[in-house]
């Protein structure tokens, strides 16, 4: 990394570059003295030009012009790197419902096949990482499910989707986030066999969640990258 020595002055500095438009700007340090570039990065009090005339300078912003310290920090704000810390979670939603006990047969089809369903959601636990305060988010995700056969289990088929407003976060605070939930139906024979009848026993999927500030997209995270493409609006 280039450094202003002969104005400013600095020692080796590892810098985080926030991505960005760039804009091409005439910075001005505290004496008057002019610098073309582009500002491409802010981070622990210092800001990152890419300079006109190529290379790239770390400054620390207490040397700029209190305007130019105006326009970079406003810059950072709306150009941060968000990430965030994901722990993830299964959670079961009240008991389970027998759902032949609602039926005409319920009583003798009860005898020969327990079945019932039950709701689960996920449960995430969200990190902010980011050097900035992590405000304004909205999370959406899709939940997917696994429907046993009793010979085998099928691919994961989008089953939920939802959107939740998330509280403010300051740095490296966490928040939590219950999805809404999914059913899974459950049916196991009375000890006896029974043609075309099976257990059965369906499972989570899996889940594709992602974060938006001011309808931007900032984060994505998935249990598996391969549930990407079908997280879209429009399940059930």
């Amino acid at each position: 990394m280039k450094c202003l020595g002969s104005i400013y002055g600095c020692t080796g500095l590892i810098m985080i570059l926030i991505a960005g438009k760039l804009e091409a700007r005439e910075f001005t340090d505290v004496q008057g003295r002019k610098l073309a570039g582009e500002l491409v990065g802010v981070d622990a009090g210092k800001a990152t030009l890419k300079l006109a005339a190529g290379g790239l300078v770390a400054v620390e912003l207490s040397k700029f012009s209190a305007a130019d310290q105006v326009y970079m920090q406003e810059w950072a704000a709306q150009n941060v790197k968000y990430n965030f810390e994901v722990k993830l979670s299964r959670e079961k939603q009240g008991a389970a419902k027998k759902k032949l006990d609602d039926s005409p047969l319920g009583g003798i089809l009860s005898s020969v096949l327990k079945e019932q369903e039950e709701k689960w959601a996920y449960k995430v636990s969200l990190r902010n990482l980011a050097r900035a305060d992590a405000t304004g988010i909205v999370a959406k995700y899709w939940i997917f499910r696994r429907e046993d056969t009793g010979k085998s289990v099928t691919a994961p088929a989008l089953e939920v989707s939802g959107s939740k407003p998330l509280p403010d976060m300051k740095k490296g605070a966490s928040v939590d986030l219950t999805t809404d939930p999914v059913t899974l139906n459950k049916a196991q024979l009375q000890g006896i066999v029974v043609e075309g009848l099976r257990n059965t026993s369906d499972k989570m999927g899996g889940l594709v969640l992602r974060l938006y500030k001011e309808n931007t997209q900032i984060f994505e995270y998935a249990t598996d990258d391969k549930l990407k493409a079908a997280a879209k609006e429009g399940a059930r």
